[in-house]
């Protein structure tokens, strides 16, 4: 079986979306993965157990060819082809700033480059021959635009995914350009989701809410993995390991700084310790990195994959954090965090610190599987209960693990995706 997948980032294990797909994908035999990314990043580091090609468009190349025609618009990157690229400062510039002209110039570029990026994916698609198209469903309209384009073409059915609310008005943003670009890319994400056969979503509450509004039936796809023996649940002494992993942005290094604070507090009355680690790829401003330094916080680069789940096997305490604000609550609010998943596998207690309507947080109180602070106020009393009782993480570790058995099974999850994708060549 061949599948394609337009994304914005290659599908490799240095970014969550190539991540999750991975996990997914990579339980399913027998599969030809055919990837059109449109971003200018560096194929490196790809799952060897999928058999993958890649093609990448970018804005850099598409400046390229303004300047020159001889410039190619694209290329072919097999996994071996490891380059460094110069386009990174700019991604690294929108993610800290996330100015709205920005987005608007990136769609502008595309668009005048559409029939151009449309003329050089031919070939790639045409020499792999894909049997139908898994697509994740963005709110960046050059991306659906891609996709639909692909599936007009090729007469391939397609199966979308979609893992955040980028479609409904249940937001909250004083900026009217925030609600005038909301409102402009409604239209194609309705057209890009309609044309799916089926819609998979990332949480039942994502579900019912989708599948009153689309055509295509809704299911449920998460991360999932082979639940057989559950790894043996080992405490330091003395200092409780926590290790937070992740994006901060949309106020959870708020939450997250708070939960330093009340660290920092316990510390310094508690025989038995903690000590919280950060690793993210958001870029924090010079104030905010300060604020984390005086609580002993300690916050590092993102790293690679491999490297951060051999630092988690050997912690004590996995950390997941949503915002209390109301506009960062619910830009979340549909969300399913996928690094649960790994925690689940893994056998880690989970520390979740965040508000009782998101539906990540609803779910881990549904099925007793973390320790959960749903207002600030309770952060304190979960530390005193950690550090005071050690048979509350063994307790955890456990519920960790029997939730990742019983609702993540890799075999159930790949057969229900598998069967969706032979029905629909």
């Amino acid at each position: 079986m061949k599948i394609l997948i337009v994304s914005k980032t290659p599908l490799t294990l240095n970014n969550s979306f190539g991540i999750s797909y991975s996990n997914i994908l990579g339980g399913i035999p027998n599969l030809k993965i055919a990837n059109i990314f449109l971003r200018d990043e560096e194929v490196t580091n790809v799952d060897p157990s999928l058999d993958i090609v890649f093609f990448k468009i970018s804005e850099k190349s598409i400046l390229d060819n303004f300047k020159d025609k001889k410039n190619p618009l694209g290329s072919r990157i097999e996994p071996s082809d490891i380059k460094k690229t110069n386009g990174q400062d700019f991604y690294t510039f929108g993610r800290k700033h996330r100015w709205q002209i920005l987005y608007w110039g990136q769609e502008l570029l595309w668009k005048f480059a559409r029939s151009k990026t449309y003329h050089v994916s031919k070939d790639f698609v045409d020499t792999f021959s894909p049997d139908i198209i898994f697509q994740p469903i963005y709110y960046a309209s050059y991306i659906n635009k891609m996709a639909n384009f692909i599936k007009k073409y090729t007469g391939c059915k397609m199966v979308g995914y979609i893992s955040d609310d980028n479609y409904t008005l249940k937001k909250f943003h004083l900026s009217p350009l925030y609600w005038i670009n909301r409102f402009i890319k409604r239209p194609l994400i309705r057209k890009t989701i309609n044309n799916c056969e089926v819609l998979y979503t990332i949480t039942q509450m994502q579900k019912n809410e989708y599948s009153k509004l689309f055509k295509p039936e809704c299911k449920i796809l998460t991360k999932c993995y082979d639940f057989v023996k559950r790894p043996p649940f080992n405490l330091h002494k003395d200092t409780i390991i926590c290790i937070y992993a992740g994006g901060v942005g949309n106020g959870r290094w708020k939450t997250l700084l708070k939960l330093a604070k009340e660290i920092n507090q316990a510390n310094s009355i508690c025989i038995n310790k903690m000590k919280l680690s950060i690793y993210t790829p958001t870029p924090l401003k010079k104030r905010i990195i300060r604020q984390f330094e005086k609580q002993d916080a300690n916050l590092f680069d993102p790293i690679p994959y491999s490297e951060l789940v051999k630092i988690q096997k050997e912690s004590d305490l996995m950390i997941f954090v949503e915002s209390f604000n109301l506009r960062d609550k619910l830009d979340s609010n549909m969300s399913f965090s996928t690094k649960l998943v790994d925690f689940f596998y893994l056998g880690k207690p989970i520390l979740a610190i965040g508000p009782k309507e998101i539906a990540s947080i609803k779910y881990l109180q549904e099925n007793n599987a973390a320790l959960v602070s749903t207002n600030k106020k309770e952060i304190k009393e979960k530390i005193s209960l950690i550090i005071n009782n050690s048979t509350v993480l063994e307790n955890y570790s456990k519920n960790s693990w029997d939730c990742g058995k019983a609702k993540h099974n890799r075999k159930e999850m790949c057969e229900k995706l598998i069967d969706d994708f032979v029905q629909n060549i």
